[in-house]
């Protein structure tokens, strides 16, 4: 990850902190998805739209449930590894997370076919369809830039009293532990530390996005293959990041850090159709078709300085 510059950019975008809605990040984060998959689907790079009689078709072509020809109990694991590099201020800082986790399993089972040729069968299966774990240490030694810059203009003419209610989540906690001061004249803020300051970012993301499907499938004479299946969406976020600054010691305070706390948690649902036609022992033809995801998400974020 190249975060050259991040905490220059991290310091620009606190000064909307009052803004509540969704941003590029939301839109980034849960909008990029991973096509459930099982290790036999990847072996074969995708390619069972129309194959069926796998894990994957609760999550690609429900038809495929019903090419099952018994019951069936599948797994797969996966080992996540992520690395960052971040180069801010000539210093670099590495930082990784590795991790061994269920990825996916299922279940199928059902009723043999019966003399009109008729088959039915049933499962559920959940996967994890995206992982947000990373970890991010930025830190370097600066004499053109601090958080409390950002604060103190923030802060504007804003009489003190009022900080806490009109910047809560900014200049307001900032003020409130003595990082910045107001002018004589109350006209405008200053930063309590000036000059050369050693700063350090860590942040810290865990969660994930997955998805339970409950599928029902259908088979028609070993010809024709039909499929239900219906999602229920669920994702899990948490962010954890501390800005920390270390000043000279002959100014009013020698350290200050600014510490935000974000969780997110989310529900959702969709639902899936699908379809496999068999005209001969050569060909299979699959469609499926999705109706939109439907998702509600609630945030908390809390914010401490000292």
């Amino acid at each position: 990850m190249k975060a050259k510059g991040v905490i220059t950019l991290s310091i620009l975008l606190w000064s909307t902190v009052s803004v509540f809605a969704q941003n590029e990040e939301d839109a980034l984060r849960y909008g990029r998805q991973l096509t459930p998959s099982s290790g036999r689907s990847w072996g074969m790079g995708g390619a069972m739209g129309a194959l069926g009689a796998d894990l994957s078709s609760f999550f690609t072509n429900p038809a495929g449930i019903g090419m099952y020809k018994r019951g069936n109990a599948e797994m797969s694991l996966g080992l996540t590894d992520v690395r960052s590099n971040a180069a801010y201020m000539g210093q670099q800082s590495t930082d990784f997370s590795t991790r061994l986790e269920l990825n996916s399993f299922g279940i199928v089972g059902g009723q043999k076919e019966n003399d009109k040729g008729i088959s039915f069968n049933f499962g559920v299966a959940h996967v994890k369809s995206n992982q947000f774990a990373e970890r991010v240490r930025i830190e370097g030694l600066t004499t053109n830039s601090s958080i409390l810059d950002v604060f103190s203009g923030q802060a504007g003419s804003i009489q003190s009293d009022l900080l806490a209610n009109e910047l809560p989540f900014g200049a307001g906690a900032a003020y409130s532990v003595g990082a910045i001061k107001p002018s004589d004249d109350s006209l405008f803020y200053f930063p309590s530390a000036q000059g050369e300051v050693q700063q350090m970012k860590n942040i810290v993301r865990r969660g994930n996005t997955s998805i339970t499907a409950f599928g029902l499938g259908m088979g028609i004479k070993d010809k024709l293959y039909l499929g239900l299946v219906i999602n229920f969406h669920g994702s899990r976020f948490t962010q954890n990041s501390d800005h920390r600054e270390t000043y000279q010691s002959d100014q009013a305070i020698q350290e200050f850090t600014y510490s935000d706390d974000l969780t997110s948690d989310g529900t959702g649902f969709s639902m899936r159709l699908g379809a496999i036609l068999k005209p001969s022992k050569w060909l299979r033809v699959g469609a499926a078709i999705q109706t939109p995801t439907v998702i509600t998400i609630r945030e908390a974020w809390n914010v401490n300085t000292t």
